[in-house]
């Protein structure tokens, strides 16, 4: 009996060890960074993400390279981005672009070009890539990093986005000197000093960037929206562009309470509140049924996440390959002509007679004149001349009633 009874406290002892020990290990998998494991399978899924996008650049659909505009608030990280896609298309630990990092960013004043992602055959220093990247150089991105702006939605900025869409801005331009003009010549004066339209720069995807730690700015939004909504005089929509989001600083969010970058910065952003605002981004943006694909979360090497990192490197090749994906053909069918000046005027007719204030102007006008004409008319019957008269036909004198000529 005795026996029994210490075997089975030596049991329960044992029992509770165990349980303390599972738990001890769950709490390590908590708070601990990306494990081996999970560098293991990211990196099986980036080897296949950079296959895809080699693919998808060498097909020989693909006649020139596309061109990227990154927009969006000041500070949210578009250098950054630029900075980060050279770092692993190249190898080369850091990059040789001026980039912001840590809590100082630098601030881009101008239009800045990157050809094809700003890699050339010699700044590879990988072997792998050297083989794989090195063949679809050509065929890379451009990147049009502008400065940024605060939350506006004026016509200074849409006039300069147009502008900017259609290819008439050269890479190196001024912003500061382009908002100075508009200043002081007015808005529409960039259509006269800009050159025409050049295709090589003409924007065929916008990147809108967010920082995860900033609000969603919704008037910078609106102004896109309703710039890229616009028709021209044939009543077909001016600009292409498709529309994607890189939502930044994702390092700063603690996902299931791990770290995803092994950075050394403290996490202040819940999962819930980032996917939160990965949501509002989307439908504000117009791409709610393809979130996944077109809101890509981003950290960006800087002081805090350190190269090489398994999750930026798959952050860049979800975002290339987006970029490098052929979409279908679409028809767009023989376009109106454009509208003649005959036309133009009976379209502005009709527009004037067809609207309820102008229906309630003419029906004025309607009663007003029948009633002048109806005051008009009683004082033609009520009058009653002072004299008569008649003519002498026979001299052509006039005699009025009195019988005086």
């Amino acid at each position: 009996m005795f026996s029994c009874g210490w075997r089975q406290t030596y049991i329960d002892r044992r029992m509770v060890i165990f349980v303390l020990c599972i738990l001890v290990k769950m709490a390590n998998e908590i708070d601990r960074g990306p494990t081996d494991s999970d560098d293991y399978n990211l990196h099986d899924e980036n080897e296949q993400l950079l296959e895809t996008v080699v693919r998808y650049s060498s097909l020989a659909t693909r006649k020139k390279p596309e061109t990227l505009l990154l927009f969006g608030l000041s500070g949210s990280g578009k250098t950054s981005i630029v900075n980060t896609i050279f770092n692993e298309l190249t190898g080369i630990p850091e990059s040789a672009l001026q980039a912001g990092s840590g809590s100082t960013q630098s601030k881009t004043l101008d239009f800045k070009w990157y050809v094809n992602c700003g890699i050339l055959q010699e700044n590879i220093i990988d072997s792998d890539l050297q083989s794989k990247i090195g063949a679809i150089i050509g065929n890379l991105p451009n990147i049009i990093d502008c400065a940024g702006k605060g939350n506006v939605n004026d016509e200074q900025t849409k006039e300069i986005l147009r502008h900017t869409l259609t290819g008439r801005i050269p890479p190196g331009t001024s912003i500061a000197a382009l908002e100075e003009l508009q200043n002081k010549k007015g808005v529409g004066c960039l259509n006269v000093v800009l050159p025409p339209c050049n295709p090589e720069w003409a924007v065929t995807k916008i990147i809108f960037v967010q920082s995860a730690a900033d609000s969603i700015p919704e008037q910078l939004l609106d102004m896109l929206h309703d710039v890229l909504s616009e028709h021209d005089d044939r009543l077909q929509t001016k600009f292409k562009a498709s529309l994607f989001t890189v939502i930044t600083k994702h390092d700063l969010v603690k996902e299931a309470g791990r770290d995803l970058y092994g950075s050394d910065q403290d996490a202040t952003i819940t999962a819930e509140d980032f996917q939160d605002k990965k949501d509002k981004l989307a439908t504000a943006l117009g791409i709610k049924n393809n979130v996944g694909d077109n809101c890509i979360p981003w950290a960006s090497y800087s002081d805090t996440v350190r190269m090489p990192s398994p999750k930026v490197q798959n952050s860049v090749l979800k975002l290339l390959r987006q970029i490098q994906c052929p979409k279908p053909v679409e028809h767009t069918g023989v376009p109106l002509p454009r509208i003649t000046l005959l036309q133009s005027w009976r379209l502005n007719l009709n527009a004037f007679f067809t609207t309820s204030s102008c229906r309630t102007y003419v029906l004025i006008f309607v009663i007003c004149t029948l009633v002048a004409a109806f005051l008009w008319l009683i004082a033609k019957v009520h009058e009653s001349p002072n004299t008569s008269s008649i003519v002498n036909h026979a001299t052509g004198e006039q005699i009025n009633s009195t019988g005086t000529q």
